[in-house]
């Protein structure tokens, strides 16, 4: 396998059921030190109906935000590309964009064939797919890179 899904938790606000985002933001930050205060108390003071605060969270950064209790926050489930073999195959693999979109190599192409499209509209689902098959011998690719 060069290339496969994962499930991932991306975290998201509804601002409007914001209460005190002086507060919400700090208790994040225990959880998420690395969060930008300024641009979160933003997206939270947006009054906006939907804002991602945190995509691709691990599964203890979830727990331990799902342990905070905060009104408003909750998560949606996504897929993350990964890459078993990592930088190895990357060259012909190509990589996703955190949207799971296709950004170079056979990743790219497959999506630019409408793949993404179809999958949107919903004339496609992931079950219908059939696994792309690549023959790559990992020791020569090893080697060249």
């Amino acid at each position: 396998v060069l290339a496969t899904d994962i499930k991932t938790a991306s975290l998201f606000a509804e601002p409007r059921r914001i209460v005190d985002a002086d507060e919400a933001i700090e208790k994040l930050s225990t959880v998420l030190p690395e969060i930008d205060y300024e641009q979160t108390y933003h997206k939270l003071k947006s009054g906006a109906g939907f804002v991602w605060l945190q995509r691709q969270l691990t599964p203890k950064q979830q727990a331990d935000i799902m342990q905070l209790g905060i009104p408003g926050f909750g998560f949606r489930t996504e897929k993350r590309r990964f890459y078993p073999s990592g930088e190895t195959s990357s060259y012909i693999v190509g990589l996703t964009n955190i949207d799971n979109q296709g950004i170079s190599g056979m990743e790219k192409y497959i999506d630019d064939q409408g793949l993404t499209d179809l999958q949107a509209s919903g004339l496609a689902v992931a079950r219908d797919l059939k696994p792309v098959r690549l023959s790559i011998d990992l020791r020569i690719q090893n080697v060249v890179r």
